[in-house]
């Protein structure tokens, strides 16, 4: 049944990462109630969740997987009425996102000392890209004459074309100068720890989200800034810098990041 549930989520088109979280959920249900969901009654149903929100206090965007998981079970894997689940309903977290002022974000990336973190959470910031968009850049992506960048699946499996401010392009032609991998602008370097630990050369997968973010969480305090920021504050911090540019200033929108980047970032 948990192949056939899958398998369910994998033909409607959900994303991996989705497929892994509501397989989860799945499992916590199972593991709770120490029965197939198959035979599960609604009251039973209704106990799980009241022990998730009641005893196990889960947060909003937890209890709002954990229904959307069940949810889809019972309405195509494995097909019957749950009044339950049209009574319930999660909230949503309304928390507003962190900003980070021009100052900080030159400072935060000013002392990442890593060259290819530091010019991969560059073009985070200048191009307004999620994490896992910038990690997996490709040579490819890169279309040079007209200043863009292709990302080919991005949230949701939407592809799109973003502007790729000229100063930008300088600094992903020199990253790649570095380690001339035949696809990857971001690989991972290979670790030895051996006699001691030293980091060289390129894997053939790209770095990892979590190392990109230790060193972005080093560089913040490093640079003294206190906000709880992430790497996805960069992507929050472009779009607010970019409005806050369009409504003071009559110069095109990408001028400000050439602006930005030529104050000495590398």
């Amino acid at each position: 049944m948990r192949e056939q549930y899958i398998a369910d989520l994998k033909f409607h088109r959900f994303s991996p990462l989705t497929v892994k979280k509501y397989t989860e959920e799945m499992l916590r249900l199972v593991a709770c109630t120490w029965k197939s969901p198959a035979i599960l009654s609604d009251d039973e149903l209704r106990q799980h969740f009241d022990y998730l929100e009641n005893n196990r206090h889960y947060s909003n965007s937890v209890l709002g997987i954990a229904y959307s998981a069940v949810k889809f079970f019972y309405a195509h894997t494995c097909p019957q009425e749950m009044p339950f689940l049209k009574i319930y309903r999660h909230q949503k977290d309304k928390t507003l996102p962190v900003v980070l002022s021009q100052h900080e974000v030159r400072e935060a990336l000013n002392n990442v000392h890593d060259i290819r973190y530091r010019s991969c959470l560059t073009l985070i910031y200048s191009c307004g890209l999620r994490v896992n968009e910038a990690v997996n850049i490709t040579v490819n992506d890169i279309d040079s004459e007209q200043g863009l960048i292709y990302i080919r699946n991005g949230k949701g499996g939407k592809p799109r074309a973003v502007p790729l401010p000229e100063h930008t392009l300088h600094i992903l032609r020199n990253i790649w100068q570095t380690h001339h991998h035949s696809e990857l602008l971001f690989p991972a370097y290979i670790v030895s720890r051996t006699p001691v630990y030293r980091k060289y050369g390129c894997q053939d997968y790209p770095c990892s989200n979590v190392v990109l973010l230790t060193h972005f969480k080093q560089a913040l305090a490093s640079a003294g800034c206190r906000k709880n920021a992430t790497i996805h504050t960069l992507r929050h911090s472009y779009a607010t810098h970019l409005l806050e540019h369009k409504l003071h200033s009559s110069s095109p929108f990408f001028d400000f990041f050439s602006a930005f980047s030529a104050q000495k970032t590398f």
